[in-house]
């Protein structure tokens, strides 16, 4: 298994005797004479009635660790650079920006009116807060504006004029 958590199969006797990329991230995989190549969290999977050297995971224990790491439950989302937020070339699970600016609209409308009607309150907010340089964008109607202006302007580079049902 790569470090970026993509698998691939080594066949025959199961050693590695070449080196390839990983499909997911371009990093060297696989290995030669039988070594695998040496990374941090770079692991070689086996079965459960292979005998270990110490060096592999058997797949029993990997998967006990995936189960454990899908039942984690995190409050929030992963917070992103506010560079991240305001970049028009980013792609996010290959939506559009329009589409993700709609979505984020709605996401953090809903965490103001969550704030407004007392459901959640100024330290659960954090978790949704934007990071900017050393300093946190830290008021929800701040990114929700801001977020609007955004929308605005690139439904207006698609030459989407006629917005006023989007207009409050």
């Amino acid at each position: 298994m790569c470090t970026c958590n993509y698998w691939y199969v080594i066949d025959r006797c199961g050693r590695p005797t070449q080196k390839s990329k990983c499909q997911n991230c371009g990093q060297i995989i696989g290995g030669a004479m039988h070594k695998l190549e040496k990374r941090p969290g770079h692991i070689r999977i086996i079965r459960d009635d292979q005998k270990n050297d110490g060096t592999q995971k058997y797949l029993s224990q990997l998967m006990k660790e995936v189960e454990y790491e899908k039942n984690l439950h995190f409050k929030g989302f992963k917070k992103v650079n506010f560079g991240f937020f305001i970049d028009r070339n980013k792609k996010v699970r290959n939506m559009n920006n329009i589409t993700y600016r709609i979505l984020s609209f709605m996401f953090f409308s809903c965490l103001y009116y969550c704030e407004k009607i007392g459901y959640i309150n100024n330290e659960d907010l954090k978790y949704f807060y934007f990071v900017n340089g050393n300093e946190e964008v830290n008021n929800i109607s701040n990114i929700i504006k801001l977020i609007w202006q955004i929308l605005i302007e690139e439904l207006i580079e698609r030459e989407i004029n006629n917005i006023q049902c989007f207009e409050t």
